[in-house]
């Protein structure tokens, strides 16, 4: 599920380093809010629907403008994702992570090898998306990251 590490020579010199994996330590960090995932699977809506899962945590890359890279530390641009049974539902557990992510350091203590997420920036907060179907909602919010080694 994760994209393959670019290596970079250090700000010193001294060797090399893989560059952190953040949608990884986004998914570990987020654990305790529900299913995170990379790609939705065929039927996910119908496993919220009937009540067989948690809400859905959809990480995904945005790409585009402001992605930078500069010694150590790369700036990426995250969509966050909330897939649940009520607009309510998605829209507290959106605001919920956002209030958790937003200001703070990242690692997942379990593997601090994945490397840190310095800072993580709203860019758009969670905002409700119009979705096809009456049971499910979708609420969407753009995330900036500051990532290095450790």
């Amino acid at each position: 599920m994760s994209s393959p590490a670019l290596s970079t020579p250090s700000r010193r010199g001294e060797g090399m380093h893989q560059w952190p994996d953040d949608r990884r330590i986004l998914s570990a960090v987020l654990e305790p809010f529900g299913s995170t995932t990379y790609s939705l699977e065929p039927g996910f809506t119908e496993l919220l629907a009937a009540g067989e899962t948690a809400p859905i945590i959809h990480l995904t890359r945005a790409g585009g403008t402001g992605e930078t890279q500069d010694g150590v530390e790369r700036v990426r641009r995250i969509k966050v994702e909330v897939y649940a049974v009520g607009e309510s539902t998605a829209e507290d557990l959106a605001e919920a992570i956002s209030t958790y992510l937003v200001g703070r350091f990242h690692y997942d203590p379990a593997n601090e090898d994945m490397g840190l997420i310095d800072t993580v920036v709203t860019e758009s907060v969670p905002t409700p998306v119009p979705y096809p179907d009456d049971v499910i909602s979708l609420v969407s919010a753009l995330y900036r990251t500051v990532c290095r080694p450790l």
